[in-house]
């Protein structure tokens, strides 16, 4: 089995990394290195996720202020899942999110943007997994929103 993990380089990405790699092959993309939406090379960047049998997209920005900020949290799953359905990929698409988005209260950047990542990839076959809260059992800290 293949996985490719979005957002290796944050805290949950890390973690998911760590506990998996031991067992399955896991690329790893980087979407920073991701070409602009209308770029020529950003239907290449996409079929990089093609081999892959389970794509976990731990990818966001927790303070969004740019457009591609935002583009990362809101417009990027949807547009990599229609493009792996387009091609008749067999996959699993895991999408983590936040319990913050069921709090209506919650006005922040960083939720309003995954409520509409949430929004967008409705009905679609997508897992969204909603994390609570993030304990380093190492360092005894809890992740900062």
């Amino acid at each position: 089995m293949k996985i490719c993990l979005l957002g290796s380089t944050g805290f949950l990405g890390k973690h998911i990394f760590k506990r998996f790699s031991k067992k399955f092959s896991i690329t790893k993309i980087n979407l920073r290195k991701m070409p602009d939406y209308q770029e020529k090379g950003f239907i290449n960047f996409l079929d990089k996720f093609n081999k892959s049998d389970i794509i976990i997209n731990c990818a966001a920005n927790l303070s969004p202020k740019s457009k591609r900020d935002f583009f990362i949290n809101e417009d990027f799953p949807k547009i990599l899942y229609n493009h792996l359905k387009k091609n008749n990929k067999k996959f699993k698409f895991i999408h983590m999110s936040t319990v913050n988005v069921l709090i209506k209260d919650r006005k922040d950047t960083y939720t309003k943007s995954k409520r509409k990542s949430e929004k967008k990839l409705f009905n679609t076959k997508t897992k969204i997994i909603r994390l609570p809260l993030l304990i380093d059992k190492k360092k005894g800290y809890i992740q900062n929103n």
